[in-house]
């Protein structure tokens, strides 16, 4: 790569001289033998109020499409067993409603 080394401790000479050091290298106190990666941690985080607030409105959410959908579909299916449509009309029905509802609640 091109970059200047101390020889010492092979740290990388530094660009930025106010986090460099008095001979401008970035000295870190590691052991050679030392591993660079130890084993894998397991990192704990705790969620905002905000991010369970947003979680739970998009479960909620699709829930609620969830079930608009399947109460779609039984209609629909018992609209066809009325009139005997074919099993492609009725697709065709039902992806037609979906976007009715898309566009509806779009514009609302």
């Amino acid at each position: 790569l091109g970059l200047e080394v101390c020889g010492s401790c092979g740290a990388v000479r530094s660009f930025s001289s106010r986090l460099s050091t008095g001979d401008g290298y970035y000295h870190v106190p590691v052991q050679r033998s030392q591993a660079l990666y130890g084993p894998p941690q397991r990192l704990k985080a705790r969620a905002t109020f905000r991010d369970r607030w947003q979680r739970r409105s998009i479960a909620l959410s699709d829930a609620k499409n969830a079930h608009r959908l399947r109460r779609c579909r039984e209609a629909i299916a018992l609209l066809t067993s009325a009139v005997r449509l074919q099993d492609s009309v009725r697709d065709l029905a039902l992806a037609l409603l979906m976007r009715r509802r898309a566009l509806a609640k779009w514009a609302a």
